[in-house]
């Protein structure tokens, strides 16, 4: 059989098919082509292990594993959204059926290439021709993406879809993902909307329209565009991601649990749809719904780069609630056992270290859980603790408490300390309030912490309406130094910038506004929820080259 091009010997892939017919034939047919190094796979999870850990040139995916609850297409979704397959690798989708829905979902995940069985050795050849003609035609774009210069890369890309060169859409697409990466959400747009002007219901330019919206600030105006796109594309995955996002950041946890729910039951064996269900779904009081996502991404993310720990802290936190010791322990030892492995890592020290509070409480051991709740206590203006971090202790806390557990005496002190460090945003605080909820007293404290909060805001806007802009400023920034509530120095800077001319020492307040934001940076921004990116399925994936091993034939 005729090689597919001159560097084919180069080249290696992976077939992933659970039929081992199929999955023999389509083998046995590259290696005809002259593909140089071949692996195979029959389940579709140990196949995105493979691809978590080394790039192949060709990826040829069997659709359906309906026993996994995964597919082809959700393989595809995931590895493009954390950026694990390299831009120029071909990934062709093998499938029986062929329905509408289907191709359309397959081209919106920008998948190189669809080939419904049964088909011929000569077409399986000519598609793998085509793909990897096209993947040349556009290696002038992705050398520089390759080499980070994802400016560079933009700017061709806008190139070559004004000058309606080849392969125009897909520069379209990729360039309107860069210019979002380099800051530039209005050039994103503006791109997105060019591509609109030809075809006004192309799924992916409106999701970028709405992603740049997000980018720039606009979020009333992105929810009315991802809404209107979910309307009209009922299972588009990636609008709904991106719609979940936008919900918890606007602090409506209970719409964001229904639409990451949605999400996962168009795509049963995703990892980070499944997690991010289970975890809104349990910060808005839907601890019921809440766990089964959560234990089946436990399952399936054991081992993946796709799976976030956090997931195991409110299985733990679950698992306590129902007294199942022996679930506790599972939930545990898995954290344990990922924590080992990234040790280098604080965030999993810190969630295997709150999560053993409660192995700690069931095994009684009551002394060494009052130390190490004293310890986390004096630690609560620490300035490299996270939101995360805070939800996590109120949501063990308030567990114990619901369970009886005696906690030191000045546990609700700091911990109402912690609320009104981060009680920061309508999301910051129903994530805390959802965190608490287990114990109706500290989720108490959190309110009572987001009123105090508002209420030196206000006091704040009061003096600035008087006209004394100056001590207005110099309240907002105190507060920020003794609350470390990122809240403050946000209405500091805005404070400054709005009156910077009627103010006696601008100077000086910008460079204290600075020192205290560099201070608080670490501890800004909402947690991943589950989210590794907040990246749809697009064609970029800029992960750097890894040397190939030599093939497991």
């Amino acid at each position: 059989m005729q090689m597919i091009d001159r560097d084919i010997a180069k080249s290696s892939a992976l077939v992933i098919d659970a039929n081992p017919t199929s999955r023999s034939m389509l083998v046995t047919q590259l290696r005809d082509f002259g593909v140089g190094q071949v692996v195979q796979s029959s389940r579709i999870h140990d196949a995105r292990r493979l691809l978590e850990s080394r790039p192949f040139d060709i990826v040829l995916c069997e659709q359906d594993f309906e026993a996994e609850g995964y597919s082809g297409q959700n393989l595809l979704d995931d590895l493009r959204r954390l950026q694990l397959l390299p831009l120029s690798t071909v990934f062709v989708i093998v499938t029986g059926t062929a329905s509408t829905t289907t191709v359309v979902d397959a081209a919106e995940s920008a998948v190189d290439s669809y080939l419904l069985k049964p088909y011929t050795a000569a077409a399986l050849g000519e598609r793998l021709a085509q793909v990897r003609k096209r993947k040349k035609a556009l290696a002038d774009i992705f050398a520089p993406v390759e080499a980070g210069d994802l400016a560079a890369a933009a700017r061709l890309c806008l190139k070559r879809f004004k000058e309606q060169g080849p392969f125009h859409a897909y520069a379209a697409r990729l360039g309107a993902e860069l210019l979002l990466r380099i800051g530039e959400p209005e050039a994103a747009r503006k791109l997105n909307e060019m591509v609109l002007e030809g075809n006004a219901t192309i799924p992916w330019a409106r999701l970028g329209v709405a992603r740049a919206q997000i980018a720039a600030n606009q979020p009333t105006a992105a929810a009315r565009s991802l809404e209107a796109l979910v309307a009209d594309q009922p299972n588009y995955t990636d609008a709904l991601d991106i719609l979940g996002r936008l919900q918890v950041e606007q602090g409506d946890l209970t719409a964001a649990a229904v639409t990451y729910r949605r999400a996962a039951e168009f795509t049963r064996g995703s990892i980070g749809r499944l997690q991010r269900h289970g975890l809104l779904a349990w910060y808005a009081g839907q601890k019921d719904d809440a766990l089964k996502p959560l234990e089946r991404a436990a399952v399936l993310g054991a081992g993946s780069r796709m799976f976030d720990a956090q997931v195991l802290v409110l299985l733990a936190s679950l698992r306590f609630e129902q007294r199942d010791s022996k679930g506790l322990q599972r939930a545990l030892d898995q954290l344990q056992d990922t924590a080992s492995k990234e040790a280098d890592s604080a965030r999993m020290v810190r969630l295997a270290d709150i999560a053993g509070l409660l192995g700690l409480a069931a095994h009684k051991q009551a002394g060494e859980l009052v130390e190490r709740l004293e310890s986390w206590g004096g630690r609560v203006l620490d300035p490299t603790l996270d939101l995360e971090t805070a939800c996590n202790l109120l949501t063990v806390c308030a567990t114990l408490a619901a369970a009886d557990v005696t906690l030191p005496a000045g546990t609700p002190a700091w911990l109402e300390v912690l609320a009104t460090r981060f009680a920061s945003s309508r999301a910051s605080t129903a994530l805390l309030a959802g965190a608490a909820a287990s114990h109706p007293p500290f989720a108490a404290l959190v309110t009572e912490a987001q009123q105090a909060v508002a209420a030196q805001a206000e006091r704040a806007v009061t003096l600035a309406l008087e006209g004394r802009q100056q001590e207005a400023i110099l309240a907002l920034v105190h507060e920020a130094g003794r609350t470390l509530n990122t809240k403050f120095v946000d209405l500091a800077r805005m404070s400054l910038q709005r009156h910077r001319e009627r103010l006696e020492t601008p100077e000086a307040l910008s460079k204290e506004i600075d020192l205290m934001q560099r201070a608080l940076a670490t501890g800004g921004g909402l947690p991943p929820l589950g989210q590794a990116s907040d990246t749809p399925a697009h064609p970029l994936a800029a992960r750097a080259p890894q040397p190939t091993p030599s093939p497991a034939r």
